[in-house]
């Protein structure tokens, strides 16, 4: 039997509820507080709830959210690295504002992220991001085979 994750509960929890807190999240979730904090977090960053309020009665202090829409799955757990990594993988020759585009990540982050990879494999890694021309990156840049063995003839003396 196949047991659920605290992101699916959480979701059955955020979908039975209307408006909830983190506290009371964790709590139907059996969730940690951070946990429940972070799903929230990812949550209304996709528009998925909203925050309603800090202070209404029962729950002076603490935000409130509502869900704006119901929720099929838990959202991802990929980060913008993780997204912008496989969009690279995808575009194979970008730019750093198609990749940016594509994988929905922040323009400094793609900045920072595809400079970094650049600076950071380029002094001995094969996945570093190399300039091609007119502003287009490649993931993969080209490498080069290595040289041919020569074949073995009669006149040459192995040494051991």
């Amino acid at each position: 039997m196949k047991r659920e994750t605290a992101r699916v509960r959480m979701t059955n929890a955020l979908n039975a509820a209307r408006f909830i807190t983190i506290a009371e999240l964790a709590e139907k979730a059996g969730a940690s507080y951070a946990c429940a904090n972070r799903f929230l977090w990812q949550l209304k960053r996709e528009g998925a709830v909203r925050e309603i309020s800090k202070a209404d009665g029962r729950r002076a202090g603490f935000a409130v959210y509502a869900v704006t829409r119901e929720l099929e799955n838990p959202p991802s757990k990929s980060t913008a690295r993780e997204r912008l990594w496989r969009a690279m993988r995808i575009q194979r020759r970008f730019t750093i504002e198609e990749v940016r585009i594509t994988a929905g990540a922040a323009k400094n982050n793609a900045l920072k992220y595809v400079t970094g990879l650049a600076r950071g494999l380029s002094a001995g890694g094969s996945a570093a991001p190399e300039r091609q021309g007119n502003g287009r990156l490649s993931a993969f840049p080209k490498i080069e085979p290595p040289p041919a063995v020569p074949e073995p003839n009669r006149r040459m003396v192995v040494q051991e």
